[in-house]
């Protein structure tokens, strides 16, 4: 597909999608369903933006695509060799480059807030929806980015470590949902659960022969990657649990 047309075709999705949020911001009973499509709308913008950047970065042409509550950075079908042939470390960039944009959403909605431009409230809805984008688009199942990072992580990671990263990043995270709902009086055991599974699955069918691959992590990249993932997970843990659920607030 030529840059071009990819441009026209992500223009106009975004904007069907800013249409299409609003209206269920209508039927939600929202009481400003304009903010809220152009806070989902940005969100999921920015999230595939990220994805984008990194995919460019390391030379694989990549096209926007904006559907309903969802988005998609899509390589091109003639960098799909280039794209096979990344070190780990790399694709782990690339699948948790998107989390990492909503941070910046976050950052840029509370700059308005300090400047008055939205209402504490409206800001507290903002870092409500990304908390949840954050937090459940990581966890390591099926094809959330958190299931692609956590693929690469663990063919990565020799069989007699996998446990380690498994029970490290598993128990941090219930660490940190139960001093959340002492905190906040908000309960996300069952999430605690979904990801500990997923990372028992992910580290039960990986790639036994991984950890010889030359694209494979290092171990100080394993580590590295590891720590900045569970970092996300329970900022998105936090974000959820500190303020009120976003239908709430709009």
């Amino acid at each position: 597909m030529k840059r071009s047309v990819s441009i026209l075709v992500a223009v106009i999705t975004a904007i069907l999608n800013w249409y299409a949020f609003a209206q269920i911001g209508h039927w939600l009973k929202l009481q400003d369903p304009n903010f809220f499509a152009t806070v989902i709308l940005a969100t999921v913008v920015v999230h595939e933006l990220g994805h984008l950047i990194f995919l460019e970065a390391n030379g694989i042409k990549t096209h926007l695509i904006f559907l309903v509550i969802m988005g998609g950075a899509v390589p091109d079908a003639s960098c799909k060799n280039k794209l096979d042939n990344l070190p780990w470390s790399k694709k782990a960039a690339i699948y948790l480059a998107g989390v990492s944009g909503n941070l910046i959403v976050v950052i840029v909605f509370a700059i308005l807030a300090a400047a008055g431009n939205i209402t504490i409230t409206q800001l507290e809805g903002v870092v409500n929806i990304s908390g949840n984008l954050i937090l459940y688009n990581l966890l390591p199942l099926w094809i959330f980015d958190g299931g692609h990072f956590a693929k690469v992580l663990f063919n990565s990671i020799s069989e007699d470590r996998d446990g380690y990263f498994v029970w490290a990043i598993g128990i941090t995270f219930f660490i940190m949902t139960i001093l959340m709902a002492i905190l906040s009086a908000q309960v996300f055991f069952m999430t605690a659960i979904w990801l500990f599974w997923g990372l028992q699955f992910q580290a039960k069918h990986d790639d036994p022969e991984g950890s010889y691959n030359k694209l494979a992590m290092t171990k100080n990249q394993q580590r590295n990657w590891g720590i900045y993932y569970a970092f996300l997970l329970i900022l998105g843990l936090v974000f959820m649990s500190t303020t009120r659920v976003w239908l709430k607030t709009f």
